[in-house]
């Protein structure tokens, strides 16, 4: 095994780490020190000294392909294998390799790959190509594996590998390309395994070689790569072979690069051009109509040089084909993608349109069951992808087929009137309602007949008709969640039917497993399981052990007791129960083997009707043995736990039943978490082991007291106190409730979804509360259009209320809640709505809330005689008649903004269009200050009247109710009254940004480190920005370190803190008002210069001083005094010359401006203007 190392300690020990955990232990572990600068090769030595088959060798930096051919030139093993530094090996990875090659004697061994983030793990788009397991194979034999074309993940032989006498590039970049698929042709044979034998890492930071796609530098390593590849194989290879590597670079690689924001340089555009013009010299048409119509375009565009074209097409999302109409036409299924109708373009009509056999279906097997004669239930999504079914039947049937006779038993499937929230891919233009199904096939006289000893298997199938289009497939996707991916065994003749390994896109199949060792009598005395095995194959059993059935990890139970009369007991030892499993995870299971005389191990599975789990405690575990989804015996240890047995929704309530486990009696506390929310606390008494509770779907909002909780997927922990002390976790469910889900409820309030997590935990998925025929992407465009029909049609109608959107309703504050103040100070008869993502949005007293996208919102939308946004108005409305449009947007100008910075982003033009289209429809642009005036006007384009007023929003901050406000909220954050409280807000920045939407957070602060520093007398709150808040990221909290992130009004936190460490955020001018001290923490400043860009000299706005390091933050902090005195005549500049309208009667300004002249407020009392 070859590691070769460069920068990379912190990943190296994790990778390591994997790598000596093996099950395989017979490695030889050569790891190539190439030239590292950093701190890994002292991690690999310390790994070095405690494993003596690790060799470190050093050699000068080189690059990969040298660290590797350097590591191949060391190798003494029979196999190589080699593992990027910074990935991970899953546990069994080499011992799958391993025992294929050894069983088939191949020269290469290939296996499936997943990769992962620090927030995820995913799937890679050519898992398909590892769904069953192929041996013996030659290139030609299977030429679609050539797109899993990486050198990792891979078995070599030794011998085979010194025989090819092919070595890595040096000094570029995809070194191993085209050596992988030269290896492939030149194997005299191939394996390929189903196991995911490597986890991929895509670095957070982006500083990966792979992920240098955006620099010329890579583009031209890839582009020799792929010339090469060329050179090696055109003509060479397989004609087969050599177009499935076309294929792989049309479908994949090319769009590395034309989705790359450099395109819009000269130069990588032309390299890129013209390397894909050399790539389609020599392939045949055929390759580029195999591709999907986006990748297909795509590509088309660039080759054609239609280059502003192609930068339209992506900036539109042209890549995502449900964003675009689509038409069902006698050849096939046309897609109205960007340019199709772009008169300055002539790419063939053929390219936009899906054959009827290219056309894909769509499906998702959510709940499975077993009917009391042994028929099987199932219930799903199947459809045409792309085909609207809004005005077209549909017919799905489901069936299963015998694999080894071929004997079909079929059922017409009926619409699901229980149907999911949603379907498993939504279509902005095509409508799947009638897709979700429900089917019983009878099966159950056909799977309890005898097997005569032969394999049973059938196979689950769809078959979806809509129109022409005719499909049949067999059902590999499974609600994860859902039932039918916990199909419990059902009992038969001569063994269990079982569902398959539903892993990595394997077919839903139907194994029949033969009762070969079966527990009798089974029964449990703390960690004793005792009872009688029944033989039914020839043979005596020698021994028990215990298997891991996720590490592979084997317990030989030496010390069981066996009888002749097939009587056995054992005591789980103790290294097992000594540390029970905590259920805020997935807990570890453990599959009962047995051990015959000839050396054979076999399966010991659970009598038919084995039920109910047998429960029993051993100190703090609790073990509990059931059969698994194959019938086999399984051992589950875990803490004290409560097991879930029925869920549902009760108005605002989700009411649950359940048990404690081997716990008669016990007080039971349940929570709903969430990262962004928890529900409240409720306890209940469990008698005789039972409880039952009735959850409130509500949080409390701080100072704002309960609202519904938010739109998140939340966990149910709970927190046991009983006899033996206590013990908190997640709740687990039981089989009977898990064959009920997925379950999804909905009243006026809430609508949520319930499915199994891992470990058998429970997951509540809360969604906005829209009615049923109006949720989802299809019709919320029908609703769009609607809307935007009606508002273009300049018709009359009576008006009125205020309508306040603020950050597309998922907070109701900004300027909009001083506006509401104001008219509600001066008793103006104007109702206020607000626009709301849910209803858990704090809305002000007196506001009423609409959640978006329900009937009621579009209504008012449409009708409202005022509306504010703090962005822009939806793109789907125009102003009607007698409508009034105020643009208040939400920060003071500094960042590069407007027209400026979407050009920089490389928005569309057609969506820079239609931001100038709404801009020209506003009545009032608010402007919070005179230097920002003509600052908005130039970048946003904007001719029309400005109200200069400075922001609303500020008003509270020097208002008479200003120190009751900090009271408030410091108590209802249980700050205590001394303590010295410091406000973190930090900005996102665009280079950690997903999709101008979403943000990391970033690592720029250490909150712990610097609560530590500061000492018991200093909190620390946190507050994300907007794109922080979107993600499921949240910050890690102490008792003096509280995440804000979510808290409805930010105003409230700076009335709250003392001090606060910002950066470039315009928040800092709204705290400025409060006239407290600011730190800036600023160690990415040039690099958020050159990717952000800002308007105004950054140390003039920042009055304070600027730091890198949380130690220098601690610093100032702890000399608050001094940094006032030194930064105190910077602070009355910074407020002078940016807040000088921030007089606290910037709301009356406005009512003035906007309600007092069209009758519907009176004049202000005074002028004060104070809120």
């Amino acid at each position: 095994m070859i590691v070769p190392v460069y920068n990379v300690e912190a990943y190296i020990d994790q990778c390591l780490t994997s790598v000596r955990e093996q099950r395989y232990h017979h490695l030889e572990i050569i790891v190539v020190d190439d030239g590292s600068p950093d701190g890994s090769v002292a991690i690999v030595e310390r790994h070095a000294a405690e494993d003596s088959r690790i060799r470190l060798i050093r050699r000068p930096n080189g690059g990969l392909g040298a660290a590797r051919n350097t590591g191949i030139k060391h190798a003494t093993g029979a196999y190589l294998t080699f593992v990027d530094s910074d990935d991970v090996l899953p546990h069994g990875a080499i011992s799958a390799m391993v025992g294929s090659a050894q069983r088939t004697g191949s020269d290469m061994v290939v296996g499936a790959a997943l990769r992962f983030n620090s927030k995820r793990r995913w799937q890679l788009d050519w898992v398909e190509l590892h769904r069953e397991a192929r041996v013996g194979l030659v290139a030609a034999e299977f030429p679609e594996i050539i797109r899993n074309n990486y050198t990792w993940g891979k078995l070599y032989r030794t011998a085979f590998w010194r025989r090819c006498g092919l070595w890595f590039r040096e000094g570029v970049a995809y070194e191993d390309q085209p050596l992988v698929t030269q290896l492939y042709l030149q194997a005299t044979k191939f394996d390929v395994v189903t196991a995911a034998v490597y986890n991929w890492r895509l670095r957070d930071d982006r500083s990966s070689i792979s992920q240098q796609t955006h620099t010329l530098r890579d583009l031209r390593d890839r582009v020799s790569a792929w010339d090469l590849g060329i050179t090696a194989l055109h003509g060479k290879a397989p004609q087969a072979v050599y177009e499935a590597w076309l294929r792989s670079l049309y479908a994949t690689h090319f769009h590395w690069y034309l989705k790359s924001d450099s395109t819009v340089d000269d130069e990588y555009w032309h390299t890129l051009r013209d390397a894909i013009r050399r790539v389609a010299q020599t392939a045949p048409e055929t390759v580029l109509l195999d591709i999907d119509p986006p990748l297909r375009v795509a590509v088309e565009l660039a080759r054609r040089d239609y280059r502003d074209e192609f930068h339209e097409f992506k900036r539109r999302g042209g890549y995502y084909a449900t964003h675009f109409p689509s038409v069902l036409e006698p050849d096939g299924v046309i897609l109205e993608l960007p340019t199709y109708d772009d008169a300055n373009v002539d790419l063939p009509r053929e390219l936009y349109r899906l054959r009827d056999d290219e056309t894909s279906v769509v499906h998702r097997l959510d709940n499975a069951c077993w009917t009391g004669s042994g028929d099987l239930h199932v219930e799903g999504w199947a459809y045409f992808r792309s085909v609207d079914l809004s005005e077209r039947s549909t017919t799905i049937r489901v069936l299963l087929r015998n694999d080894h006779s071929g004997e079909e038993v079929a059922a017409v499937a009926t619409e699901n009137p229980r149907r999911t929230l949603f379907p498993p891919v939504q279509d902005t233009w095509a409508d799947y309602g009638r897709a979700a199904f429900a089917a019983d096939v009878a099966i159950g006289d056909r799977l309890n007949q005898a097997t005569a000893g032969r394999p049973g298997r059938w196979t689950v199938l769809l078959q979806v008709q809509t129109d022409r289009l005719d499909r049949t497939l067999p059902a590999t996707a499974v609600l994860p969640g859902g039932s039918a991916a916990h199909l419990p065994p059902l009992p038969a003749a001569e063994g269990f039917w079982h569902r398959s390994d539903l892993r990595r896109g394997r077919s839903f199949q139907l194994h029949h497993l033969p009762l070969l060792v079966v527990v009798e009598q089974a029964r449990v005395d703390e960690a004793t399981l005792s009872g009688r095995l029944r033989l039914n194959t020839p043979g005596k059993v020698a021994g028990l052990r215990l298997v891991n059935t996720d590490s592979g990890e084997v317990v030989d139970l030496s010390t069981a007791k066996l009888g002749d009369d097939g009587d056995f007991s054992f005591e789980v030892p103790p290294a097992i129960t000594a540390e029970p499993t905590s259920t805020m995870g997935a807990s570890a299971v453990w599959s009962l083997r047995a051990l015959m005389a000839s050396g054979k191990t076999i399966l010991v599975t659970a009598p038919t009707g084995f039920e109910e789990p047998l429960e029993s405690r051993k100190g703090p575990s609790i073990m509990s043995w059931r059969p698994s989804h194959r019938g086999a015996l399984t051992l589950q240890v875990s803490a004290t736990t409560v097991v879930l047995e029925s869920a549902r929704l009760d108005g605002s309530l989700l009411t649950v039943t359940g048990r404690t486990p081997c716990l008669d009696r016990a007080q039971v506390t349940l929570q709903l978490v969430s990262v962004q929310a928890q529900s409240l606390p409720t306890t209940a008494s469990a008698e005789g082991g039972r409880f039952r509770v009735a959850l409130p779907l509500r949080w409390r909002a701080w100072r704002y007291g309960e609202v519904v909780l938010p739109s998140s997927q939340y966990a149910l922990t709970f927190a046991v106190q009983g006899p033996n002390g206590d013990a908190a976790g997640e709740a687990q469910v039981s089989e009977e409730l898990t064959s009920q889900f997925p379950a999804s409820h909905a009243n006026d309030q809430v609508a949520l979804t319930l499915t199994r997590g891992p470990g058998r935990t429970l997951r509540v998925q809360l969604v906005p509360p829209v009615a049923p025929e109006i949720r989802g992407r299809f019709h919320i465009n029908r609703l769009e259009r609607a809307h935007l029909a009606l508002t273009s049609a300049d018709t009359s109608e009576e008006r009125d209320g205020l309508l306040i959107e603020t950050n597309f309703g998922e907070i109701a504050g900004c300027n909009g809640i001083g506006i509401q103040r104001e008219l509600q100070r001066r008793g103006a008869d104007v109702k206020v709505y607000w626009t709301v993502k849910d209803y858990s949005v704090v809305v002000p007293p007196g506001g009423i809330a609409l959640v978006r996208n329900s009937l009621e919102w579009f209504d008012k939308l449409r009708t409202a005689k005022y509306l504010v946004d703090n962005m822009y108005q939806p793109p789907y409305h125009r102003r009607p008649p007698g409508q009034t449009i105020v643009a208040t947007f939400h920060g003071y100008p500094f960042k590069r903004m407007g027209a400026p910075h979407w050009e920089n982003m490389q928005f569309s033009q057609a969506l820079i269009d239609s931001f100038h289209l709404r801009s020209s429809e506003w009545d009032y642009l608010v402007s919070p200050a005179r230097y920002a005036t003509p600052l908005l006007t130039r970048d946003f384009h904007y001719d029309g009247q400005v109200l200069e007023i400075g922001y609303p929003r500020n008003d509270v901050l020097v208002s008479a109710e200003a120190d009751a406000i900090r009271a408030e909220t410091r108590a209802s954050l249980g700050i205590p009254d001394h303590v010295t409280v410091v406000l973190y807000a930090p900005t996102f920045r665009d280079y950690l940004s997903e999709d101008d939407h979403h943000a990391s957070m970033g690592t720029f602060l250490d909150a712990s480190e610097l609560v530590d520093k500061l000492g018991d007398d200093h909190w620390l709150l946190i507050r994300g920005h907007a794109f922080h808040a979107r993600t499921s990221e949240r910050p890690e909290t102490t008792d003096r370190i509280i995440d804000v992130t979510d808290y409805a009004d930010p105003a409230d936190l700076y009335l709250a803190s003392d001090a606060a460490i910002l950066d470039y955020s315009s928040l800092r001018f709204d705290y400025a008002v409060t006239g407290k001290p600011m730190i800036f923490l600023v160690p990415d400043l040039e690099l958020y210069q050159a990717t952000r860009g800002w308007l105004l000299d950054y140390p003039a706005t920042a009055p304070g001083p600027l730091v890198r390091t949380t130690a220098e933050v601690a610093t100032a902090l702890s000399e608050l005094d001094s940094v006032v005195a030194e930064y105190g005549g910077a602070y009355e500049k910074f407020r002078a010359s940016y807040l000088d309208l921030e007089d606290g009667r910037a709301s009356a300004r406005f009512v003035d401006a906007v309600f007092v002249p069209r009758g519907d407020a009176p004049p202000a009392d005074g002028g004060s203007g104070r809120v």
